[in-house]
């Protein structure tokens, strides 16, 4: 029988082991506790596989443990050898919970292949090409400037959909339709099949909706659309132990009933003296872990206005300020 607790885990005391037929005895997560160093989250993070073109790294500094997401690829400006790129650092506390740790790595896959996406999604229009949904712009200029970044340019439907390139692929409408919404179904497809890492997901085509046929709201539509097809890759492909635990193939309705039977009150299954002793205890553990995740706050302008922010809705646990 596989251990039922694992690197950098332990058990509140007199933790129930709840039974669940065939599919095995368990231990909910949230009668564990939690102290994880940099040894028992690599341990966590070598069950994670996905693409070895997105490397998985555990490391720490003086502010503590954190994962990075590698990228292998091609410059997304020059022609040049495929090179290793780092995204940003994802912290982990100590006592965050394994399952916790396991969708961090997987949310900061998602969001390291939306960066390279965002470089690759091109607007090539009147002799100019940009990558209009990058993260790189300079918002503090935008914001200053709001007059400038308001959506009033009209152009044709088809100028749009020939103006976009998408990791290298464009797209042709084989499809249009008005809604009873008042909202228009465009489906597109690709005009040149290509076969690189993000257009090869799009190669079967897709579907939008779009409220209006502005430039906006419809390359907002294809990007999105574009997106989801990255995200779904991760989705399926994304395994802990062999598990592929955010497939759309996994049933969610077994999930619910998991749920359901960890999720009952320990007076279900343990006499009263031992639930109630239990559930004090576990009471205090998770108030202590609680006190662990809120900030100290430098007495400054900023936060004295969130302070009185929260003053105002009658929060009482407030971060303190020195």
């Amino acid at each position: 029988m596989r251990a039922l607790i694992g690197p950098g885990e332990s058990t509140t005391n007199n933790a129930p082991v709840l039974s669940r037929g065939d599919a095995g005895p368990c231990i909910p997560q949230h009668f564990l506790r939690y102290a994880h160093t940099v040894e028992t989250v690599e341990a966590v993070v070598a069950k994670i596989s996905y693409d070895p073109r997105y490397p998985i790294f555990v490391s720490q500094d003086g502010a503590g443990i954190f994962t990075q997401i590698g990228i292998v690829g091609p410059d997304n400006y020059k022609n040049v050898p495929d090179k290793l790129v780092y995204g940003r650092r994802w912290r982990v506390e100590p006592n965050l919970p394994t399952s916790e740790i396991i969708q961090t790595v997987f949310l900061a896959l998602k969001k390291a292949r939306e960066h390279e996406m965002r470089e690759r999604f091109v607007w090539s229009y009147e002799g100019r090409k940009t990558t209009l949904f990058n993260g790189h712009h300079d918002l503090p200029y935008m914001a200053r400037n709001p007059q400038s970044f308001i959506a009033h340019n009209p152009l044709p439907l088809g100028n749009i959909i020939a103006a976009v390139r998408y990791d290298g692929m464009r797209f042709l409408i084989s499809h249009r339709a008005e809604l009873p919404s008042g909202e228009t179904l465009l489906t597109l497809v690709p005009r040149t099949q290509m076969h690189g890492e993000f257009s090869g997901l799009c190669k079967d085509g897709f579907s939008i909706i779009c409220k209006n046929l502005r430039p906006t709201t419809v390359l907002h539509a294809i990007f999105e659309a574009c997106l989801r097809t990255s995200d779904a890759h991760v989705e399926e492909h994304f395994r802990y132990d062999d598990f592929a635990r955010f497939s759309h193939n996994v049933d969610v309705l077994a999930i619910s009933d998991m749920s359901a039977d960890t999720r009952q009150c320990p007076s279900k299954y343990l006499p009263k003296d031992e639930a109630e002793a239990f559930i004090s205890t576990l009471s205090t553990e998770n108030y202590e872990t609680d006190q662990t995740r809120i900030p100290v706050l430098l007495d400054s302008p900023h936060n004295r206005r969130v302070d009185a922010q929260l003053s105002a809705m009658q929060i009482s646990q407030r971060p303190p300020l020195i």
